[in-house]
């Protein structure tokens, strides 16, 4: 995640962003988020509670969708996480930033999911990613819901 995230926002290093992703867990254990407490989602994917949980996010451990969306409302970027398909790349999540501290959304991270807990920076084509948004939004309802993100499903 850093190297798509010095695209969008200044984070010193992966151990910095670990760190602070951490810190935001923790303090922000009753935001909702798709109406459903930050703590609440920590629980479902860990067993554990928000400050155990960012405890142990602290010092080590793999990063998934609480990450995202940590990271998503602390660093005021969006977190579009993509799954490759036989037809090529499907969203399959989307955490929108809320804001950005002291403005507005910083752009969006294209996060490409490889399965188990692997992600990798993802760069769509411009022309194929306003494409599939078009169609997408044409659709209703969206044909997927991400963790902790809105419901999205767009092809690539």
């Amino acid at each position: 995640l850093p190297p798509a995230l010095r695209r969008c926002a200044s984070v010193p290093s992966a151990p910095a962003l670990r760190q602070q992703l951490a810190r935001w867990v923790a303090s922000n254990a009753q935001l909702r988020i798709a109406d459903t407490p930050v703590s609440m989602w920590v629980k479902w994917d860990s067993g554990l509670s928000a400050q155990a949980y960012s405890s142990r996010m602290a010092r080590s451990g793999w990063g998934g969708g609480v990450e995202m969306a940590a990271c998503s409302h602390l660093m005021g970027v969006s977190v579009w996480v993509y799954e490759r398909r036989r037809s090529g790349y499907e969203r399959i999540s989307c955490f929108d930033a809320p804001r950005a501290p002291g403005g507005g959304k910083r752009g969006t991270l294209h996060i490409l999911y490889r399965g188990g807990v692997h992600y990798d920076a993802f760069l769509p084509d411009n022309a194929e990613l306003h494409a599939a948004l078009a169609a997408a939004d044409a659709r209703s309802p969206p044909k997927a819901s991400g963790p902790l993100g809105s419901p999205a499903s767009s092809r690539l």
